[in-house]
């Protein structure tokens, strides 16, 4: 065809999508251990004057991190670990419920640092909207540290746009999720068939663009696996 609206720099290929990011469990230990202070808080919020002020913004604070936290050791999607709650969770350490997109049940252990944060007196009935969400995890994220530089690629007018920017403000809701997925396949012990029937996922395809494995990190895994051990031994 003579059609040439690809080339216009504002288009955007459709089923292309920007390398999205996931967290490392060491970088998500550090937002849990992350220490919310009124003085770190006034820093990243210098507007904030009085002390009812600063507290409703750590509680805030608190509410979006161990929601994502929760998602990032469950792979919960973002509509399904904002509504779990306690009756959501079993005696014997499982989260058991029904993905609202997929009307799919899933079942996960219990994590210990889901546990940590059940055990704190987080209240699994507190909410917060997604728009928040993903605008504070992003302040907490850069408030923990996580401000890697990181490459990222973006598909325009037929051409890949190399970027260069702090890691934090790539995260997201979904980021949980990825980074939940991401990290079992690192753990080398986990079957990839395992992780997506925890995900709710029917095909594995589906699952594959979830993970964020860089080659180098996928050799790793591999040589890991007894197929690649000396045979002669």
């Amino acid at each position: 065809h003579a059609l040439n609206g690809t080339a216009h720099k504002g288009f955007i290929t459709v089923m292309k999508e920007s390398d999205p990011i996931f967290l490392t469990v060491n970088e998500l230990m550090r937002l849990h251990r992350l220490e919310l202070t009124k003085q770190l808080i006034q820093e990243e919020w210098p507007t904030l004057l009085t002390d009812k002020e600063i507290q409703r913004r750590i509680e805030t604070c608190d509410l979006v991190r161990n929601r994502f936290l929760i998602g990032a050791f469950s792979g919960l999607r973002v509509s399904d670990f904002s509504r779990l709650a306690d009756t959501d969770i079993t005696d014997d350490g499982l989260i058991l419920l029904r993905t609202r997109k997929t009307d799919t049940p899933v079942a996960i252990p219990v994590h210990p640092v889901i546990q940590e944060i059940l055990n704190s007196g987080f209240r699994l009935d507190k909410t917060i909207s997604d728009q928040k969400m993903n605008i504070y995890i992003k302040r907490l994220a850069k408030m923990a540290g996580i401000d890697s530089r990181v490459v990222i690629r973006e598909h325009r007018a037929g051409t890949v746009v190399e970027k260069c920017m702090e890691k934090y403000k790539l995260i997201s809701t979904h980021t949980a999720r990825r980074s939940f997925a991401t990290n079992l396949l690192k753990a080398k012990d986990v079957p990839l068939a395992a992780i997506s029937k925890a995900l709710g996922h029917s095909k594995i395809t589906t699952t594959m663009r979830y993970l964020r494995v860089g080659v180098e990190e996928n050799a790793d895994i591999l040589a890991a696996s007894s197929f690649f051990k000396d045979l002669s031994r």
